[in-house]
């Protein structure tokens, strides 16, 4: 698969190399500058990646655990966007935080691929869009039984749409920020597990033991969740704080 345009070459190759190539960089900078080339390259050689992504989500996490599975052409579609403009897709993508962003801005010497860096964004908005649409669907059931006001299912739902998007906002820039400083073993462990696999599977998928898996898994949960408290308004977080 290759893009090209008149100011523009990138191959899948190029998406996969640590560290980035400059053309890698090169497009990116363009794309948050609002280059319309560079936007068609980006979408021409992301789009069937995140369309592969979401088929594994599907695969891996919806219909083995009987949720509704996730459009391959809208829901991809919204991740792209949401990969270039953020939360807010409306709007320039000068004015939006883009997590693009935070992966040019990298302080430091970079460990991690773009694909790598989209992977990891399109994990975390496929959870968005599937809970979503779990919460609706919950509702849904609800009016159709007649359960009462104020059921788990409903109080379920509100409690999830209670937060404004300026709150959402900052509890998904706490939550990356913290998923960002763990280290790259504790990452690929809550991926799998987050992803449906079990623990013998992600051991299996990461070539580790059993075992390592578990501490891994018990560590980075643990580092994960003081990050939050530490960095997240306790009233934004789905768990009592110890605050």
């Amino acid at each position: 698969m290759r893009a090209d345009s008149p100011n523009f070459k990138v191959t899948v190759k190029d998406l996969i190399a640590v560290p980035p190539p400059e053309s890698v960089v090169v497009l990116v900078v363009a794309l948050l500058d609002g280059n319309r080339n560079a936007q068609a390259v980006f979408f021409e050689v992301m789009t069937p990646i995140v369309k592969q992504f979401v088929r594994k989500w599907n695969a891996n996490h919806c219909r083995p655990l009987g949720l509704p599975t996730l459009d391959e052409d809208d829901d991809c579609q919204n991740v792209m966007m949401r990969l270039i403009y953020g939360e807010r897709v409306s709007g320039t993508v000068r004015e939006c935080d883009s997590p693009l962003k935070n992966w040019l801005n990298y302080d430091g010497e970079r460990k991690r691929s773009l694909y790598r860096y989209v992977q990891w964004n399109v994990s975390f908005y496929l959870r968005d869009l599937r809970r979503n649409s779990d919460f609706r669907i919950r509702g849904d059931n609800a009016r159709r039984q007649g359960e009462a006001p104020g059921n788990a299912q409903e109080t379920e739902a509100r409690d999830h749409l209670v937060l404004s998007e300026e709150e959402r906002f900052y509890l998904r820039r706490c939550t990356r920020t913290c998923w960002e400083r763990l280290n790259l073993a504790h990452q690929e462990v809550l991926e799998s597990i987050s992803l449906g696999f079990s623990q013998a599977q992600a051991a299996q998928r990461l070539g580790v033991s059993e075992a390592t898996v578990s501490r891994w898994l018990r560590d980075a949960a643990r580092q994960f969740r003081d990050c939050l408290e530490h960095n997240c308004p306790a009233e934004l977080l789905p768990f009592e704080t110890r605050r």
